[in-house]
């Protein structure tokens, strides 16, 4: 019995010095900037990627808020770059601007804002991607419908595009990224 109790004391303590000779990873941060106008590879600013939103390459989604994204990359012309979709923060600049376009929309049903990033090497770019795809799915109840898709790009300029929502999804193609709010009729 004495001799089990000890086998059982040292492989315990084996246990316990293993555990505390493995390095952990820290949680996965936020998305973090460094500075007006951090995000994007060409200006220097320090992004880290938050690995918890990023749009998968094939099967699976990524869910933010009210949609599910989706994407084959089939496009894009780095296999090393990955897309991130999240609900913008209340804090960012782009929300602003996106609730301000809010305040003018008559549509039966307005979802977002969403932010879209591509990174490559741990680095935010904006362009130079080739086209991102990015599938959003919003559910077959809104199939037919007409999604006017506002997007707020680098330059803090809202663009415009339509798509009309086929089964469950709006697929919107992206050459820039971006902060968008979608508006259904």
């Amino acid at each position: 019995m004495r001799k089990k109790l000890i086998s059982i004391v040292a492989a315990v303590l084996a246990l316990t010095m293993l555990v505390g000779l493995c390095a952990f990873a820290a949680a996965s941060p936020t998305t973090s900037t460094a500075g007006a106008g951090a995000g994007s590879a060409d200006n220097g600013g320090g992004i880290v990627v938050p690995t918890a939103n990023v749009i998968p390459r094939g099967p699976g989604y990524m869910e933010a808020g009210e949609v599910r994204a989706t994407s084959t990359y089939a496009e894009v012309t780095d296999d090393d770059m990955i897309a991130t979709i999240y609900k913008n923060p209340a804090n960012d600049p782009y929300t602003d601007v996106l609730k301000e376009q809010a305040k003018s929309l008559t549509g039966k049903v307005v979802l977002g804002p969403y932010k879209l990033r591509m990174y490559k090497a741990g680095q935010a770019i904006w362009n130079g991607f080739g086209k991102f795809v990015v599938n959003l799915g919003i559910g077959n109840g809104y199939d037919g419908m007409t999604a006017t898709i506002y997007v707020v790009n680098k330059d803090g300029q809202v663009s415009t595009q339509k798509a009309t929502v086929q089964a469950g999804k709006i697929v919107v193609p992206m050459e820039e990224m971006g902060s968008l709010l979608i508006e259904l009729n």
